[in-house]
């Protein structure tokens, strides 16, 4: 093992453009097999960086072992190194789902490989005599490497996707074949330029299948995918729409109590106890669904509430609320729709699959802080769904068309500046979402604020 570290670093019999294509090639498998989101943390940058110093010294520890056991060919040293240090993270550091993790893997290894047959099939050409020469290559490794690295990750599969397992095994068997022409390569079967030419056809052509894999996978998973999320938006309207209507009749209806009292009143006082019985029998259809109604003072949130009630109790649980709102509010009624009905019907549906949860509630708090709208849901969770539940996978059969919910409820938090969080606290599961609001609520004046709970 140290005879490694004296021929490469204290004799640099092999110059620097071997260790450095170790570095650069270690250094790009966690970039690679990572996925920072979009709000990236100095931590989570920090961290990285980390990861890739510990990546280039695993891959130096890799090679000198191997030179230790084989003495064989110097080319082949980065090669073993690059598939043991990216094999190693995938399996274990890396957080990606198996599918898109494993083509990942396969094509940044083959496309690692493919790199140090063109550098070395150009060094071949030109000889490294000079210096100068070896710096251009290290140039050329560190630029396709770079290159290739954001290819990788800009033209993976999105993390949800659901594939079959033909194209994970097309993408594996495509590199086998870019790493076993590498090793062809390092053998000095192949005259130089003669492996240089191979080499870039081979490299664009594995980059160019990757490609297309990608975009067939998205294809298929997209095109269902946006449907289903079309259509849900346009029931979530549809819905919005006969809630409001049910409420405009709810509220005609508590409006002309008043008067239905006074003539009650008059026919008790008259002892018009059959006409009274009638009346009464006609009247309890009319206000039997306004027992459970909510008015917080915005119509479109107890338009919502009023929807959900009834989807609520299919599941057998009751819709506990708890909402400080005012009339006006600074999200689009069809945004802030999808997100409550999202999540109300998440916690409807769970509880409808757990009938042996006794505690039946699903608690909605909705409030305004500043031009803060926080929107929270939570319901009961058994412990044995604790883990499943925090994976936010939908349990439907066909994944391709349900399992959108929280998909849109991100997409809604990112649009208007917010975050979502999940979490799984004393027994309930909670889903949590802060707004901010594109205008003024004009929640500031108390007389404009209404307040319920129920």
């Amino acid at each position: 093992m140290v005879d490694y570290f004296i021929v490469n670093y204290a004799r640099l019999e092999h110059g620097f453009i071997f260790l450095t294509a170790n570095y650069f090639i270690a250094a790009g498998v966690p970039l690679a097999l990572t996925d920072l989101g979009k709000n990236v943390s100095r931590r989570a940058v920090l961290v990285l960086i980390l990861k890739m110093l510990c990546c280039i010294a695993a891959g130096e520890i890799v090679a000198s072992l191997y030179h230790w056991i084989s003495g064989g060919e110097p080319m082949l040293v980065p090669l073993v190194a690059d598939i043991v240090v990216t094999a190693v993270y995938a399996a274990a550091f890396s957080k990606l789902k198996m599918p898109v993790r494993l083509m990942r893997a396969a094509e940044y290894v083959g496309m690692s490989a493919l790199t140090i047959c063109v550098t070395s099939s150009i060094g071949g050409i030109l000889g490294l005599g000079y210096s100068y020469l070896q710096w251009v290559l290290i140039c050329v490794n560190l630029i396709v490497i770079t290159s290739g690295t954001i290819f990788v990750k800009y033209f993976s599969a999105e993390q949800g996707i659901k594939m079959h397992v033909m194209f994970p095994a097309i993408i594996v068997g495509v590199n086998v074949i870019c790493i076993a022409f590498a090793v062809f390569s390092a053998m000095r079967w192949l005259a130089a330029p003669s492996a240089l030419i191979l080499s870039l056809l081979i490299l664009f052509a594995d980059l160019l299948i990757y490609a297309a894999v990608t975009y067939i996978v998205r294809r298929l998973w997209s095109e269902p995918r946006k449907e289903a999320e079309r259509l849900q938006r346009e029931s979530e309207r549809e819905l919005l729409r006969m809630s409001e209507t049910r409420l405009e009749e709810m509220r005609r209806l508590r409006h002309e109590l008043k008067n239905q009292y006074a003539l009650c009143r008059v026919l008790l006082e008259e002892k018009k106890y059959g006409k009274l019985d009638e009346y009464f029998s006609e009247l309890s259809d009319k206000i039997a669904d306004t027992v459970d109604y909510t008015d917080c003072g915005n119509s479109t949130i107890n338009a919502i509430i009023a929807a959900e009630r009834s989807r609520v109790g299919r599941a057998g649980a009751e819709l506990v609320c708890r909402i400080t709102v005012p009339p006006v509010l600074g999200v689009s009624d069809i945004d802030l729709c999808s997100l409550i009905m999202n999540l109300v019907n998440n916690a409807a549906e769970y509880l409808e699959r757990s009938p042996d949860l006794p505690d039946r509630k699903i608690e909605t708090d909705i409030s305004l802080s500043g031009h803060t709208l926080l929107v929270k849901i939570s319901n009961a969770l058994s412990d044995r769904d604790r883990e499943h539940a925090l994976m936010l996978e939908t349990s439907k059969a066909d994944k391709r068309y349900h399992g959108h919910g929280t998909r849109i409820v991100r997409s809604i938090a990112e649009k208007y500046g917010g975050a979502v969080v999940f979490a799984a606290e004393g027994g309930r599961f909670v889903a949590a979402v802060t707004l901010t609001e594109t205008t003024s609520g004009g929640g500031s004046e108390e007389n404009k604020r209404g307040t319920t709970d129920t």
